[in-house]
């Protein structure tokens, strides 16, 4: 399948570029796209309501979203957004979300994502205490 077929489900490496803005239509607070990787769908509570926003989407689709930073943990969950301090001083802000690229995941992959994702546990299962 060509990677512009493939949709984002669980466990799968995606990599997403952020901008944030003071509003839907100027994305001032980022200098410009930032880019992350993440696999999906490994939270200690499966996926996070960001990750729902991202499941059946395709290389080149975009999440636009208003985020207010008092509910960055509920909706991001183990996911490290990008964001400038400022951006987390407001009431609230714009977060555009591209999907640039969508590929399997490998064991060795998932499972460092999968300790990550659980750094700061409270117990020795996955090498961060």
């Amino acid at each position: 399948m060509k990677d512009s077929e493939q949709k984002v489900t669980g466990l799968k490496k995606i990599a997403l570029s952020f901008e944030a803005g003071t509003t839907n239509d100027r994305m001032d607070l980022t200098s410009g796209p930032e880019r992350r990787e993440l696999v999906t769908g490994i939270g200690t509570g499966g996926f996070t309501p960001f990750e729902y926003l991202l499941l059946d989407k395709q290389v080149g689709d975009i999440i636009r979203l208003e985020v207010h930073p008092r509910q960055m943990e509920e909706t991001f969950g183990h996911i490290d957004i990008p964001l400038p301090a400022s951006a987390m001083a407001l009431d609230s802000f714009f977060l555009n979300v591209t999907v640039d690229q969508i590929d399997a995941v490998d064991q060795s992959e998932l499972v460092r994502a999968m300790a990550g994702a659980v750094k700061g546990c409270g117990g020795d299962c996955c090498g961060h205490h």
